[in-house]
C-alpha cells in the first residue's frame, strides 16, 4: 500500500504572492483546510485555514508571510503507513506528497486515509463479520478459516488482527452461507462471536 495508489492527485495550489483575503475565500469556495504553495512548479510551502483565519483582518498580507516554509512531505513511492503515522505524530490533517525529483505531485488527507481503511477493510462491500478469540489452546489455523468461509460460497474482504488481552482476528465477508460458516466454525471447536452489521 503506497501513497500514491489514495492520494488526491494534482491539489489545486497558491502562490505565495497571493493575498490572505483571496487565499481564504478560495479555500472556502473548494471546502479545503489547506493549500500547498507552489513556486514555478516547486513547493514552496503549505498554508493552513487557521494561518488564514488568524490573519483575514490584515489586508496587507500575503501566503508568504504566513505559511510555514519548507512543510514535512511524503514521497509518492511511500508506504500508506509512513504517512498515516506523519499524520498522526504530527495531528496533521494533510501532508503534501511529492515525486522523487522534488514536485509536488498530490496531497494526502486524513479523509483519504480514511478512504484507504475503509476500502482495505471491505465495509462497503461486507455482508458479516465476526470475530475469533485465539487462545492457546485456539483448535484451528487462520487459512482454516479463510477455507470454510470460501467453502460455503463466501469471500473473505479482510482480515483483522487484534492484540489487547486476548489476541482476536476480526473477519469480513461478502456472500455466501454466514449461518454454515458459524455452525462449521463452533463443531471444530472455534469460539466465534457474530458482529451485526
Amino acid at each position: 500500500m503506497f501513497v500514491n495508489s489514495y492520494m488526491t492527485k494534482n491539489p489545486v495550489t497558491i502562490s505565495a504572492k497571493t493575498a490572505v483575503r483571496d487565499a481564504f475565500f478560495l479555500l472556502k469556495k473548494y471546502g479545503f483546510r489547506q493549500f500547498p504553495v507552489v513556486e514555478e512548479g516547486r513547493l514552496v510551502g503549505i498554508v493552513t485555514d487557521r494561518d488564514l483565519r488568524t490573519a483575514i483582518f490584515r489586508p496587507e498580507l500575503k501566503v508568504e508571510d504566513i505559511m510555514t516554509l519548507n512543510p514535512l512531505t511524503v514521497k509518492e513511492n511511500e508506504r500508506l503507513e509512513s504517512a498515516i503515522l506523519k499524520l498522526r505524530e504530527n495531528k496533521f490533517n494533510a501532508l503534501p506528497v511529492v515525486s522523487e525529483n522534488g514536485e509536488l505531485c498530490g496531497i494526502i488527507t486524513v479523509t483519504d486515509v480514511l478512504d484507504a481503511l475503509i476500502e482495505l477493510l471491505g465495509s462497503r462491500e461486507a455482508s458479516e463479520r465476526f470475530r475469533v478469540e485465539i487462545s492457546s489452546s485456539f483448535p484451528v489455523p487462520l487459512w482454516e478459516i479463510v477455507k470454510t468461509v470460501e467453502q460455503h460460497g463466501g469471500e473473505v474482504l479482510s482480515i483483522l488482527s487484534e492484540r489487547k488481552d486476548k489476541k482476536s482476528y476480526y473477519i469480513c465477508l461478502k456472500g455466501g452461507d454466514f449461518q454454515g460458516v458459524l455452525k462449521e466454525l463452533e463443531e471444530k471447536g472455534v469460539v466465534v462471536k457474530h458482529i451485526e452489521i
